[in-house]
């Protein structure tokens, strides 16, 4: 499989911050159910724009995902939920989430929930990280962040679990007994079969083709499955291109577009001095001047019909030569 670029795992991080934002509930409900069950889940309040400064080097920082929940039992009481999404796994990544949890609790002073969500290469199922911190031999700081990592579950053991958010993780996850062409199957079956309405739909689609990338012969063995099992749906959804896809194809037309524009530019402003060469010799405007002109394409092309009949280059109105300009030109 084809090495991600760093822009296209912050594309996919994006993915992620979208479908938490739309299906917080069901990801705590399923990778965290202890804890979920304290939690009013009714009504969760994001705060997405949460930034802190790394110190002490001071580098800039924003949360990945953070909600307001309220406790269940006991006295009821205000949690912060904070989910960050990592593309792979890394060793030292609870550190961080220990950085990130100081600053939180200092802003907020309220309970914090952290959660690492390990996208691929995690050395751990579901549980908990802890890094600790000793002085003297005696512990100093212990931290412990609840980690998912998602390429080490098994897919069919998710299968059924009738929520919208385990359609979309099913993507990421080992197929287990499945083939790949299978896993991808059941992941878009159930996307369909559970999102409450087409937006959620088209998200956990995008995310599960974002991240089910197969070969031509296993793409050839999802819609014989779609076609076996008479889902003519899922069949349209493999047909249409991915969020990602369209947003390449996009940028490459606009790229295009915008050459294609600058080329006739360029084309114009030599075809204007030309023009104005041939009708005003040394009256004529430098030659920078005119080839640097910050105007539109249908601006110039005004200004080479304008200059084929003006009288002078004031009627133009740009700057004449010099005469200090004329002699240094002969």
């Amino acid at each position: 499989m084809r090495k991600q670029t760093a822009a296209e795992q912050r594309s996919h991080d994006r993915l992620w911050k979208d479908l938490l934002h739309r299906f917080l509930p069901e990801f705590l409900t399923l990778f965290v159910p202890a804890q979920a069950l304290d939690l009013d889940l009714s009504h969760v309040e994001f705060l997405d724009t949460e930034q802190f400064t790394d110190i002490p080097g001071g580098e800039t920082r924003a949360v990945d995902v953070l909600a307001k929940v309220r406790t269940r039992t006991g006295e009821r009481r205000v949690v912060l939920v904070h989910v960050e999404i990592e593309a792979r796994y890394r060793r030292n990544f609870p550190r961080r989430m220990d950085d990130y949890y100081s600053a939180i609790r200092l802003r907020h002073k309220v309970p914090i929930l952290p959660i690492a969500l390990y996208l691929t290469g995690s050395q751990a199922r579901l549980g908990t990280e802890r890094c600790e911190e000793r002085s003297f031999g005696a512990l100093q700081l212990l931290f412990q962040v609840h980690c998912v990592g998602l390429s080490n579950l098994r897919a069919p053991d998710f299968a059924g679990a009738g929520t919208p958010l385990a359609a979309a993780a099913m993507a990421l996850m080992d197929p287990g007994d499945w083939s790949r062409a299978e896993a991808k199957y059941h992941s878009l079956a159930e996307a369909v079969d559970t999102a409450p309405d087409e937006a959620a739909q088209v998200l956990l689609i995008d995310c599960i083709r974002t991240y089910s990338s197969l070969s031509p012969k296993e793409e050839k063995e999802v819609e014989h499955l779609a076609r076996t099992a008479d889902r003519p749906d899922l069949l349209e959804v493999l047909s249409k291109p991915t969020w990602g896809e369209q947003m390449r194809q996009e940028a490459r037309a606009g790229a295009l577009a915008e050459k294609r524009q600058e080329g006739r530019a360029v084309a114009t402003r030599a075809a204007l001095l030309t023009v104005l060469q041939a009708r005003f010799g040394d009256q004529a405007p430098p030659k920078p001047i005119v080839l640097k002109l910050a105007a539109s394409v249908e601006e110039l092309e005004a200004l080479v019909a304008k200059a084929a009949t003006a009288g002078s280059v004031a009627e133009l109105g740009l700057p004449a030569a010099s005469a200090g300009h004329r002699t240094a030109s002969r």
